[in-house]
């Protein structure tokens, strides 16, 4: 019978994947015959969560007595064939991200730490030939966080995949260099990070970077309520398109100036299949999408911020006719579209802007999507008629004019079938006859004209599935799912047997699910809930709520929720963390 040692690597990694990262730096240390086999494995992702010591005050001093970014380096200083082994860096943390109003950085690393290898770092720093070595070389001796990240990365000619968290990616951090310190040779306003990929990627051969011909996934997550104008550097985003193995991209990019579209250099064709993209509009998205020929997957994100003032590419309109013609240079790849939106408030408001609709979304129904998300506000468009709510929420108990029969649910019924009511906006406006899988969501569902009824949404499925040519129009069409918020719209169990009744009348499968999962703790006396409870009782609301379902000062939430609301978190494993009772004091 042959030994554990004598298994061929394949089957070996297999074992010691499952092992805690502990034993397996044990079995490295104390085993001879597996350390070259096994310590592979011990390199090959770094993955580095910067989070300060809970209870200490957010300062500029380091918390920490050692850091893994510089115990990483030292150990590539001592052993360079280690940094072949790194095929992922995943650099964590939102901690200096939270709220948009406070200004913090990331602490600089004491030098201390890294005194006795300062001179290899600047050696190494000299090496590479680029021509902003002499500010990188002072902010490593400042202990920059971004100054040991880049450095990280002149080391590792074989990662594949990159994550940098908001931490490492915004602009107090990453982008201080100042325009003296500059050549004209790269972009002054990017990031150090972005230099360094402008430099490997599109700079001269005379120097000693990594090609990074491997790099196929990168990431960096954004945080909606930390905004800063500074991490809105177009270039540090449009210089990842030029990497040769480039499969997955989901990153921040701001909006263009009209004149030109700024590419670092003539406009790549990459190789990417999976794009998520956030802040910019359709003008500057159709510009990057020319880029991306095998695009597959996108994922957008159509935000509108007051406080980024560009009255050209950032205005307070979500201009629909514009949607289509931006896809136009994926129209014949793209088969996974899901579109999100975002109102961001200005800083010392307390009510969003409005915004404004133009156009439909007729046009894209010519793609050929198999996943379509979308909000509903999109289909539906702006609804300042208040006839409307009294139109699809405000129908008597007794209406003899169902849709369906629900004996068992008359205290509940409803009618759908109105033959007097207004069929602008229809559902199906836009959804391409090869979707699959169609995710309707609330996204700015609070916004002012967007409020969007139960009932409203159920009359116009009705709407589209009595169509005559509905299965010939949607052969493919298998699955619905609206993805609501419980705590404002009624989304009893009545009404989703109702929707279940429409969908499998022509072999759809249907689910409504929560948008915003999360448990509500309200203080007693918050003035929040004796707002919403004084709105309800006047009438601004109360027309389609029962008192049952209303949050009462005091009261826990998840117990007011109508049940299918409850069934749905308990179901999704959230009703675990809702008590039924709870005691004020």
């Amino acid at each position: 019978m042959s030994s554990f040692l004598d298994l061929p690597n394949e089957i070996l990694y297999l074992v010691v994947e499952n092992l805690p990262r502990s034993e397996v730096q044990a079995l490295n240390i104390t085993c001879k015959t597996l350390h070259a086999r096994i310590e592979p494995l011990l390199y090959a992702s770094f993955d580095w969560t910067w989070e300060p010591n809970p209870g200490l005050p957010q300062t500029n001093e380091w918390p920490q007595k050692h850091c893994s970014l510089v115990l990483l380096l030292r150990s590539i200083l001592e052993k360079p064939q280690l940094a072949t082994y790194i095929r992922s860096v995943t650099l964590c943390g939102s901690k200096y991200c939270e709220h948009y109003l406070i200004d913090y950085a990331l602490p600089t690393i004491p030098s201390a730490m890294y005194a006795n290898e300062l001179s290899q770092f600047v050696s190494l720093i000299r090496k590479t030939g680029v021509p902003y070595a002499n500010s990188w070389v002072e902010d490593l001796q400042q202990g920059r966080v971004a100054a040991f990240v880049a450095l990280l990365l002149t080391q590792t000619h074989n990662l594949t995949r990159l994550h940098l968290g908001p931490n490492f990616t915004r602009g107090r951090e990453m982008n201080y260099h100042a325009l003296h310190r500059d050549s004209p040779a790269v972009p002054s306003k990017s990031s150090l990070l972005g230099k360094l990929f402008h430099t490997a990627l599109l700079g001269s051969s005379h120097h000693g970077l990594p090609k990074f011909n491997q790099l196929e996934h990168i990431s960096m997550p954004w945080t909606t309520t930390y905004r800063d104008p500074d991490d809105l550097d177009l270039a540090n985003t449009l210089i990842f398109f030029y990497l040769p193995a480039l499969k997955s991209l989901s990153a921040r990019c701001p909006n263009a100036a009209p004149i030109k579209f700024p590419w670092p250099s003539a406009c790549p064709s990459s190789p990417i299949e999976s794009l998520d993209l956030a802040f910019l509009r359709e003008k500057t998205l159709c510009e990057v999408l020319k880029a991306t020929k095998n695009l597959k997957s996108l994922r957008w994100e159509w935000q509108y911020d007051p406080d980024l003032y560009n009255p050209l590419n950032n205005r307070p309109v979500i201009e629909l006719e514009k949607l289509a013609p931006a896809l136009k240079p994926v129209r014949n790849t793209l088969q996974s579209l899901t579109i999100s939106a975002v109102n961001c408030m200005s800083v010392g408001f307390y009510e969003h802007d409005e915004l404004d609709v133009t156009g439909t979304l007729e046009k894209l129904a010519s793609l050929n999507l198999k996943h379509l998300q979308i909000p509903l506000a999109f289909i539906l468009g702006r609804s300042d008629d208040d006839d409307d709510y009294f139109f699809f929420d405000n129908t008597d108990d007794n209406d003899e004019n169902l849709a369906f029969d629900h004996s068992d649910d008359d205290d509940q019924g409803f009618s759908l079938d109105h033959s007097d009511g207004n069929d602008e906006g229809r559902l199906e406006t836009g959804i391409p006859h090869t979707v699959e899988e169609l995710i309707l969501t609330h996204d700015l569902g609070y916004q002012e004209g967007f409020t969007m009824y139960s009932r409203r949404i159920l009359h116009l499925f009705h709407l589209w599935f009595e169509r005559e040519d509905f299965t010939e129009q949607w052969p493919d069409l298998r699955s619905i799912r609206l993805k609501v918020d419980f705590r404002e719209e009624e989304w009893v169990e009545h009404q989703v047997k109702v929707l279940e009744s429409l969908t499998s009348s022509v072999e759809v499968r249907s689910e409504v699910e929560e948008a915003n999962p999360c448990r509500v703790n309200l203080p007693q006396q918050s003035p929040i809930v004796d707002l919403a409870t004084q709105d309800a009782n006047e009438g601004s609301y109360g027309v389609g709520f029962e008192d049952e379902f209303m949050i009462q000062p005091g009261e826990e939430s998840y117990r007011e929720l109508p049940p299918v609301s409850r069934a749905l978190r308990q179901s999704s494993g959230v009703g675990e963390e809702w008590p039924e009772e709870r005691n004020n004091p």
